[in-house]
């Protein structure tokens, strides 16, 4: 890594490493560590610790000082989503973690688009939209 870098040190000791960060390898660290000025985007393929560095990255955004009701964390999958959210809860408490705003892009649009709380869209278990996600658009 250049000195240049607007990333984290990536040489620091695991000791030295906030204890969210003590688990992932350098380059999860990097994605996790980066700067919390600018959106992030992680792309990487299964198995490969997305889900923890998304994690990571949400904890290290409220440990520099972000309110929990100002943070989004999108993924693609509602077992990701969860998973997420399941890990906070662990780290920062229900309290936070409610406040936080971890979603799908498919909830976060429908929920941009129907009237009403602004809340993640669920299903029932078969599939079939309850009642309150289907809402016109008119």
């Amino acid at each position: 890594m250049h000195s240049g870098s607007r990333c984290c040190r990536s040489e620091a000791l695991p000791s030295e490493l906030p204890s969210y960060a003590r688990s992932l390898n350098e380059q999860q660290r990097r994605a996790a560590l980066a700067p919390i000025d600018a959106p992030l985007l992680v792309l990487a393929g299964a198995g490969s610790g997305k889900t923890g560095v998304m994690a990571a990255r949400v904890q290290h955004i409220l440990a520099s000082g972000v309110p929990p009701a100002s943070v989004l964390a999108l993924t693609f999958t509602r077992a990701a989503e969860t998973a997420i959210r399941e890990r906070l809860t662990a780290s920062v408490g229900v309290r936070v973690a409610k406040a936080l705003r971890v979603a799908t892009f498919h909830s976060l649009a429908l929920s941009i688009c129907r009237p009403g709380p602004r809340r993640p869209h669920r299903q029932q278990a078969h599939g079939r939209p309850t009642e309150a996600s289907v809402a016109p658009l008119s």
